[in-house]
């Protein structure tokens, strides 16, 4: 999402007072190498380069940030946090009272022997590198079976390319019946 996309939504909420939730499971998977380089690791960004997000603009404590390790250390590893203002994290802390929420203890000491003893920088960069390159193979995949039948953009971040069908406003229904 763009930064001015990001300021007004911000601006919006603030107007209409509401609660934004920032769910960005890809925020750490920066596909973009130093400029005109190849997705080598040591071209990737790993810590650095984060976009600003909503939480970075909050002023009045409305954006609940959602973020998760399944992306960027263990897919299976369901292990999430929550970065918000502490009125809405008291909210939080009543709820888990009477809910049950957590991963096993053992899981989480596991998680937490494996964040102290990796380095996340060189870490991120390995993975940015692979899931950068994994990307490419598809856009030249798409660029090689697609061409004059889609429309696609490179994604900087996460794992999807989405595809566009010119003259196909909805994808659904009838239209999807007929390719099958």
């Amino acid at each position: 999402m763009s930064e001015e996309r990001k300021s007004t939504i911000y601006h919006l909420a603030q107007r209409l007072d509401l609660t934004i939730i920032e769910d960005d499971p890809y925020f750490f998977l920066n596909l973009t190498p130093a400029s005109g380089l190849a997705p080598e690791p040591a071209n990737m960004p790993g810590t650095t380069g984060f976009p600003k997000s909503l939480l970075s603009r909050d002023m009045d404590g409305r954006v609940v940030r959602l973020d998760s390790a399944s992306k960027f250390l263990a897919p299976a590893y369901r292990i999430g946090w929550i970065t918000c203002d502490s009125r809405i994290a008291d909210k939080f802390g009543t709820l888990s009272e009477v809910t049950t929420w957590s991963i096993s203890g053992w899981s989480q000491l596991a998680f937490l022997e494996t964040l102290d003893k990796m380095v996340m920088h060189e870490h991120l960069q390995q993975l940015q590198s692979r899931y950068a390159m994994q990307r490419d193979y598809l856009l030249s995949a798409c660029e090689h079976h697609l061409s004059g039948v889609c429309e696609w953009e490179c994604p900087g971040f996460g794992m999807f390319v989405f595809l566009r069908i010119p003259g196909v406003e909805d994808c659904g229904g009838t239209f999807v019946e007929q390719l099958i």
